[in-house]
């Protein structure tokens, strides 16, 4: 039943008219435990000015969504905004693309060595000062740790070896919508000054699961979404390399610590 996704049904309505019914890729099962554990987290952290959550689930065999869950608080008087298709800014996420495509024009390898240390970078007539979360230095690190551990003075100094039009182009090629360009955002392109929505991101994330290739998602039974003429964001190679380094729980110790809640008894980019 649709009566557990409403926002889910206006998306399919929306994107597949002119049809009597619908018959989702939805998990009824797996769409009620991740709406409750959004639910508990929401009201765990509220004192924090935390008041909605979204998420989307998806198969990366099959491409099909499990899951879709727009907003937790369904009663409120924002409840018809869609988390999933809403804009929020992109955070660290954007950072395994950045080195995916830095990887792939040769400008890093996994084991090169950067500097993690105090910088300014001149932009737009003024000077950009990036720091790490902990706002601390690592000093000499190799790429994997740097991204492994979400390090952001590297993630700039990546964007700035890429160069702005290199990661414009690659954010462009991933279909962010609302997207400004190149000179808006500078070096902080690396640290998620960009907006993005919950599906497209997860649908970028799909492609580094699924070598390299950005392909749709299939919400309805039936659904014929064809691979061939998939856009070719990362070389599979790249795609494969990201994903080893994202699933490394050694490189990730640095800025995470060992045991951490990112660590899973399986592998897990």
């Amino acid at each position: 039943s649709l009566d557990s996704a409403p926002h889910l049904a206006r998306l399919v309505s929306d994107r597949f008219p002119n049809r009597d019914s619908y018959q989702t890729t939805i998990d009824k099962d797996l769409q009620e435990s991740v709406a409750k554990i959004l639910f508990q987290n929401v009201h765990r952290l509220q004192s924090r000015n935390v008041n909605d959550a979204a998420a989307i689930v998806v198969d990366l065999q099959t491409r099909e969504v499990k899951a879709y869950v727009g907003a937790v608080e369904q009663t409120s008087k924002f409840a018809d905004v869609d988390g999933v298709l809403g804009s929020r800014q992109a955070g660290s996420t954007l950072k395994p693309f950045i080195y995916g495509r830095a990887i792939d024009k040769g400008v890093y390898l996994p084991s090169t060595v950067l500097k993690d240390d105090r910088t300014a970078i001149s932009w737009d007539g003024g000077v950009y000062r990036p720091s790490n979360y902990a706002n601390n230095f690592y000093g000499l690190v190799s790429v994997r740790e740097a991204l492994a551990s979400s390090l952001n003075i590297p993630a700039v100094k990546a964007v700035v070896a890429l160069g702005l039009r290199e990661t414009y182009s690659l954010m462009k090629s991933l279909q962010f919508r609302s997207f400004k360009g190149p000179n808006h955002y500078g070096a902080s392109m690396a640290l998620g000054a960009v907006d993005v929505q919950l599906e497209t991101l997860a649908r970028a994330y799909m492609m580094l699961a699924r070598g390299g290739k950005l392909e749709n998602f299939i919400y309805l039974k039936g659904q014929r979404e064809s691979s061939d003429g998939a856009p070719q964001i990362l070389s599979e190679q790249a795609a494969y390399i990201i994903g080893n380094i994202l699933s490394d729980a050694k490189a990730r110790s640095l800025g995470f610590g060992v045991g951490s809640v990112l660590e899973t008894p399986f592998w897990t980019a």
